[in-house]
């Protein structure tokens, strides 16, 4: 055999067909380690979710969201409760609150509500004006004001006497059924007439 021939028989190499074969393994090993991130981030996605809600129901964080969340659903029924309640009654036109007592009265109409009062369960003992003399309340009948809430200082007092007034002050004695003197009330006021204390003595 010759040279030649030897050379006709020997078979080429497929050097192109192996070039596009390690190009198609090399995008699939691109798309294969993708899809894997992507596949891993959703995963940790998931997971650090999870871990976030078991978190705030059960860690520290035990008194937020949950929580609210409760008490908006007891706020509800309880407004669904009350909805019933009222639809359950005929000619109902609408619930009337409770009528302010006459402590309330004094406190939130007659001083404003810019008075601090210091009571016991019977009595107020006191009534004090903060040191801002704008925010006084001008009380210029101490009588009329005694006459109204008496009962409030003493509940066995009826009547009352006014034993000394002066610019800065008025002071009543405070009477029972029988006319006996059971307590006294002195009323001081500033140079505006506006109440600046009020107390049992």
């Amino acid at each position: 055999m010759s040279k030649q021939d030897k050379k006709d028989n020997v078979l080429e190499f497929p050097a192109k067909r192996m070039i596009r074969q390690k190009s198609m393994l090399r995008t699939q090993e691109k798309k294969a380690v993708l899809g894997l991130s992507v596949l891993g981030l959703f995963v940790f996605t998931v997971a650090a979710n999870q871990w976030i809600a078991d978190f705030n129901k059960f860690g520290a964080g035990s008194r937020n969201v949950a929580s609210i969340q409760l008490d908006n659903k007891q706020a509800i029924i309880k407004e669904h409760m009350l909805a019933r309640e009222i639809a359950s009654k005929e000619n109902v036109v609408g619930f009337k609150s409770q009528e302010p007592s006459l402590k309330d009265e004094m406190i939130f109409s007659s001083l404003e509500g810019k008075y601090r009062v210091k009571s016991d369960a019977q009595r107020v003992l006191a009534v004090q004006s903060e040191d801002d003399s704008e925010a006084r309340v001008d009380i210029s009948d101490g009588e009329s004001f005694v006459k109204k809430y008496i009962s409030l200082f003493n509940d066995k007092a009826v009547h009352f006497k006014l034993t000394n007034r002066s610019d800065a002050s008025e002071v009543y004695e405070l009477l029972d059924q029988k006319g006996v003197v059971i307590d006294r009330l002195q009323l001081d006021k500033d140079a505006a007439g506006k109440l600046t204390q009020l107390k049992v003595l």
